[in-house]
Formats: C-alpha cells, structure tokens, sequence
C-alpha cells in the first residue's frame, strides 16, 4: 500500500492542472474562533461548485489555497507578490498537494426550525436580515443565528445567481432586496460571534489557472474547514 502511494504521487505531480475560474471576489473576513483576520481574494467558477481558490493576505502572512472538495484534493501555494489582477496567480509558486483530504464540516440537523426578520434602513438604504435557526420545533437551542446586509453597493453586485438573495426573496417574499446586493455577513453561535464577511467587490473574469504540483503527499490529512470561505452561508 506505501508503494502504490509513492508511485500515484509521483504520476500526479506530473500532471497538469486546470481550473476556470469565472469571478472574482474581494473579501475582509474575520474567524474570531480561531482568531483569523485577512483580506481574501476568492475565486470561483459560477457553473462549478465542487472547487474553489483562496487568496490570503494576512498582516504576517500571504498563502494560497486551492479546494477540490469532488476528488478530496488541496493545493498549497506560496505567494510572494502583492495581488493586482487575475494575471497575478502565474506568479503562485512552491504549489504543495495533499491528497485524500477529509474537510470537517458543522453538524446538521435534519428537522430544524427557522425563525426570520428583517429591518428596512430607508435613509441608508439597506435592508437587515436576521435568521435564527432552531435544533427543532420546540425552539429550546439555537444552533445558529444569521445576519445578512444587503445595500446597493454596485461594486458587490453579483453577476450569477445569488442563492441567498434567491432564497430570502422565494421564501420569505422579501421583494425589498430585489436590487439589493449582500455586502456583509456575520454568524453567531453560542451567543458568540464566530465569523464576519464583508464583501468589498466583485468581479467578472474569464481565466483559467494552470499548473503542474511541485510536491505531492500522499498521506491522508485532516484539514478543518477554517479557511473554506463561504460567502452565502
């Protein structure tokens, strides 16, 4: 089994990668629980959702991260640039892939019960959303609780589908945020605030990425989903 690990290493690493990626979003994020704060540059492609990029630029450190959650991969990059245009990931190097990644992800409960609200800013113009979510039907925990800020920032308007405005608007028939765009989202749990997302601009682009790994471990490891952005929630 050690042998046919190193030699699927070794034919992987001689593998070219290709990834399209079809927008471009710029991100302030704060994880409080595990104490991270970064600016992001994520990309994604609107018509693939089983992969996606990261680019960190924190205060000490700048790193790059690659998830395909369909083939259990993530690859590593180094980054020694200050980051201008799509252009830029040519410039990604020391690309490190893990294999047989497992992503640990929140537990989810099949018959939660969703409570909803919404405030209406008239002179700013935009729209709060509140939504608590309930382990069930007796409403005695909170599993989580969801504030989404919608406004008419242009520059953080969505050129695809936006599920979350999709779904507030189809199920809740909240008409008011329309032409509204999600400009910021914060997620308390136990009380606490766990995270914020603020949306600073988004932006259409047409690039495919290509690369071949430099190094390539072939051993299961285990990664935490920290660092997975999720920007509908």
């Amino acid at each position: 089994m050690i042998l046919f690990f190193f030699f699927n290493a070794i034919a992987f690493s001689q593998e070219k990668m290709s990834y399209y990626f079809d927008s471009c979003k710029e991100l302030n994020l704060n994880r409080y629980d595990i104490k991270l704060n970064s600016k992001v540059i994520y990309f994604s492609n609107s018509k693939d959702s089983t992969y996606s990029m990261s680019l960190f630029q924190k205060k000490d450190s700048v790193y790059a991260n690659l998830y395909n959650f369909k083939k259990k991969i993530l690859i590593n990059f180094s980054v020694d640039f200050k980051y201008n245009n799509v252009e830029d990931l040519k410039k990604l190097k020391k690309s490190r892939l893990y294999q047989y990644v497992t992503y640990i992800r929140e537990k989810k409960y099949k018959k939660y019960i969703e409570d909803f609200e919404y405030e209406i800013d008239s002179i700013n113009k935009e729209t709060l959303v509140h939504i608590t979510q309930h382990k069930n039907n007796k409403r005695k925990k909170i599993i989580n609780e969801h504030y989404y800020y919608f406004s008419n920032n242009e520059n953080i308007k969505k050129f695809y589908k936006d599920n979350m405005k999709d779904y507030l608007v189809n199920k809740y028939n909240l008409i008011y945020i329309k032409n509204q765009n999600l400009e910021k989202i914060i997620c308390v749990i136990d009380g606490k605030k766990q995270s914020e997302t603020e949306i600073l601009k988004i932006t259409k682009i047409d690039y495919t990425f290509s690369f071949t790994p430099d190094q390539v471990y072939p051993i299961f490891k285990l990664f935490n989903n920290a660092t997975i952005i999720n920007t509908t929630q």
